[in-house]
């Protein structure tokens, strides 16, 4: 395994299994930055859409394999601060649920349209996920210091999507080679 995977691989590990138990620990004194390093990992709703997102990269091409995370991640910023302080409605969430399932299907049919449309459907998606999880931010926190929290979680789970996505598709290709047969 190289090491940059074992690093990503590490990492994630360490947050998924500290970040949520540090932010609960000290009732009363929560730290916004790591109650907003765990909220993704506390949802399975956004570790699904930040895996997909990091899969469906991967299957891209060109510029739309890192133009998709990052404008992800700076839509799903702007719409965290536009929905702080409101509640959550209900087309909200089902944009939320609707986003994981359409991922889903980008990638099962491997889907890659163009740049444009590409960061249009990711934006979309990012701007819904962001403002649900802004709604949710704590009071009690600051602000900032969540949103920040929240991005390098998503940046994490998105980087080991591709991960993931990359490994599978490099043990498909050296399967394909060695059995002839076509996966395809």
């Amino acid at each position: 395994m190289k090491p940059a995977m074992q690093f990503l691989i590490s990492i994630t590990t360490v947050v998924a299994m500290l970040a949520p138990s540090i932010a609960t620990a000290h009732p009363g004194h929560t730290n916004g930055l790591v109650a907003g390093l765990a909220h993704p990992l506390m949802g399975i709703d956004h570790m699904l859409a930040m895996l997909a997102v990091g899969v469906w990269s991967a299957q891209l091409c060109g510029h739309s394999r890192y133009a998709v995370p990052v404008t992800f991640v700076l839509l799903m910023l702007a719409g965290a601060l536009i929905g702080f302080g409101q509640s959550v409605p209900v087309a909200v969430e089902m944009g939320v649920v609707g986003s994981i399932v359409v991922l889903g299907l980008l990638i099962a049919r491997a889907v890659r349209p163009p740049l444009t449309t590409s960061l249009l459907l990711a934006g979309s998606f990012a701007a819904l996920h962001g403002y649900a999880h802004g709604a949710e931010i704590p009071a009690e926190v600051s602000s900032l210091a969540f949103v920040a929290g929240m991005a390098l979680t998503t940046l994490v789970l998105q980087m080991l999507g591709v991960t993931l996505a990359r490994s599978w598709l490099s043990q498909r290709h050296r399967l394909q080679r060695w059995s002839g047969a076509d996966f395809s």
